[in-house]
């Protein structure tokens, strides 16, 4: 069989709608990318990041009015999700369950990064001993930031870009471009 891989898809809720509360068997981050609504009684802000382990439950996810888009990540692919209570026979309940969250405390407006002096970086979800981690990093126009966030100690680390445009590979890389780096790469924000 082939070798496990990083998995990363768009999901788009139309508006006003629920995805059941379920769970998955691999690690898995949410970055939404648009529009709003709630996670359980959570409500879900524009580039906020969720991070649930394996067999943890979460949700359910209900879109706002706009509708509700959010980039899965996950280090090995998973084959979908478990709905509870209808699926809970398969819940491993003796494995630690963990959920992370966190959203930027400040988002500059697109007309001020060109102007930005120096790389505005925010901690979503602090670093743990494990290597759990989010952040948002804003570049000036043409900046460089080499290995954000240091060395990925486990799996590797998703890169998504969500405004702008990122050069990886002497390519310009836009949209919701997502770059996976593996946990000894190097990698330069620019």
């Amino acid at each position: 069989s082939a070798a496990p891989r990083p998995q990363a898809f768009l999901v788009e809720q139309v508006p006003n709608w629920l995805l059941p509360t379920h769970y998955h068997q691999e690690h898995q981050f949410q970055v939404v990318v648009g529009g709003g609504g709630r996670m359980g009684a959570n409500a879900i802000e524009l580039l906020g990041v969720h991070y649930a382990s394996p067999h943890s439950a979460y949700g359910p996810l209900v879109s706002g009015e706009e509708g509700l888009s959010y980039l899965t990540l996950r280090a090995v692919h998973d084959s979908g999700a478990w709905y509870l209570p209808d699926q809970r026979e398969h819940l491993l309940l003796r494995i630690p369950k963990r959920h992370a969250h966190g959203a930027p405390a400040q988002r500059p407006a697109d007309e001020a990064l060109p102007h930005l002096a120096t790389p505005l970086i925010q901690t979503l979800i602090e670093p743990d001993a494990l290597g759990l981690a989010a952040w948002t990093v804003s570049l000036p126009a043409h900046g460089c930031l080499p290995n954000p966030g240091g060395e990925a100690p486990h799996g590797g680390r998703f890169y998504v870009v969500t405004r702008g445009s990122l050069v990886h590979g002497g390519e310009s890389l836009q949209g919701l471009a997502v770059i996976w780096t593996g946990s000894q790469d190097f990698f330069e924000l620019k």
